[in-house]
């Protein structure tokens, strides 16, 4: 007799049936991510799948092994919890052909897994058991004989402990890398991701506006900080958070620091709002500027520049367009404004890329804040063209060294014959008197 036996416990295989039963013939359930109902997350993932298998076809990949806990979500709806650690405890293993995805995790996130994936067989979600997250997809890929076929791995994600262990595990597989496959598909959004980042930047703005609202003499910039966060959560905003909430005051704002802290914010200094909402795993991003009391003359002067290069800027995004193309409108505003550079290398925005090492007034978003250059981004040298259903966040500014900023930011959503604005709030500067 077993132990669930000894206590009256029904047999837990069937447990677990029975409540796969009462998922797939509901009409939505509560752990859902992607979708509203099982129907729509189904059909979403499915044809995600079937982009996938097509580019693996195209690129002479027999099957992925997905380790970006982004890419897992992105082609099967799995959200997973902080016990899988990204590339060590959870994978996807993903074929050309029909079968549904094989995917790990810890078991205790067993469960929460046949609640998100109500459309998926059984055996294709796969705790570990005591094993480690290689061999259990070791035995999935012996089982379907793929061991000496061709494999792709994120390269741009998978840790070289992990790597090691495929390599042994799987010593007569073609390893090759396989991130921008997936990339490539996620830069176009779907009507359903559209969807998610329209009510994404709602609720961004209503985070915006609650943070406007807290901004006060002597509050700290962590007391803002926490007013956002409880109207975006009361708006439906998921814990999870894919966006560090930066409110920052004074010269603090061209610090690198990425979160709020306790510096009180004080009268006559910009504060800059920089935050956004995690919605069903899509995140949004939006800047805004503002000052307690009369604002300096500089600021007014900067915050001008920044305006008008974001206005011509989002002016000017629709198809065919590069991101080349975009900087150079936005540089063309700033050249034209006087406004010195304080250093003769110092470009729009003074962050580099990491992908290419150059300034960018602009970048992907989606279920990353700052996507991959395989998408949108608007960047000196970037000749790839925008096309219909990318999204980007559009934020050239001007930073002044020992003063603060003027910044704005806005989610832009690339439409058939021009752009929506995705994000509402104004874009004043907002006057603080109180």
């Amino acid at each position: 007799m077993k132990e669930w036996q000894k206590w009256g416990i029904k047999d837990p295989d069937l447990i677990i049936q029975d409540v796969r039963k009462v998922m797939a013939s509901s009409g939505g359930y509560p752990n859902l991510t992607i979708g509203f109902n099982v129907k729509e997350q189904e059909a979403e993932v499915r044809e995600r799948i079937r982009k996938y298998r097509k580019a693996l076809e195209g690129a002479e990949i027999d099957a992925a092994i997905l380790s970006n806990y982004h890419s897992i979500f992105y082609l099967t709806g799995y959200y997973p919890g902080w016990y899988d650690r990204p590339g060590s405890e959870q994978y996807a293993l993903i074929t050309r052909d029909e079968r549904d995805p094989v995917i790990t995790m810890v078991s205790y996130n067993y469960l929460g897994a046949l609640s998100m994936l109500p459309y998926f067989n059984l055996e294709s979600i796969r705790p570990h058991n005591g094993k480690s997250a290689e061999a259990v997809i070791k035995e999935a890929v012996a089982e379907l004989g793929l061991e000496s076929k061709t494999i792709g791995l994120e390269e741009d994600d998978l840790n070289l402990a992990a790597y090691n262990k495929f390599k042994r595990f799987l010593p007569k597989a073609k390893f090759v890398y396989a991130s921008r496959l997936l990339w490539r598909i996620r830069s176009i959004k779907t009507p359903l991701e559209i969807r998610l980042l329209r009510r994404s930047c709602e609720i961004a703005d209503i985070g915006m506006d609650a943070g406007m609202r807290a901004l006060a003499p002597a509050v700290t910039e962590a007391e803002v900080a926490g007013e956002v966060y409880r109207a975006m959560l009361k708006a439906g905003a998921w814990d999870h958070w894919g966006h560090p909430l930066l409110i920052k005051a004074g010269q603090q704002i061209t610090y690198a620091e990425e979160k709020a802290t306790e510096y009180r914010i004080r009268r006559g200094e910009p504060v800059c709002l920089d935050l956004g909402a995690n919605y069903r795993g899509y995140i949004s991003d939006i800047t805004r500027t503002a000052i307690i009391g009369e604002p300096p003359r500089w600021l007014t002067k900067v915050f001008k520049i920044t305006f008008e290069m974001n206005k011509r800027v989002i002016e000017a995004i629709k198809p065919g367009v590069t991101g080349d193309e975009l900087y150079k409108i936005s540089e063309r505003v700033f050249l034209k404004s006087g406004w010195p550079r304080i250093d003769p290398s110092q470009k729009l925005f003074m962050e580099h890329s990491v992908q290419e090492n150059t300034c960018y007034v602009g970048h992907s978003i989606g279920l990353v804040c700052h996507e991959t250059t395989e998408a949108a981004f608007i960047q000196q040298g970037n000749k790839k063209p925008l096309e219909a259903g990318m999204v980007i966040a559009v934020e050239p500014l001007i930073m002044q060294v020992g003063l603060g900023a003027a910044r704005l930011e806005n989610i832009v959503l690339v439409t058939e014959d021009g752009c929506e604005v995705l994000t509402k709030y104004p874009w004043d500067l907002n006057i603080i008197n109180r």
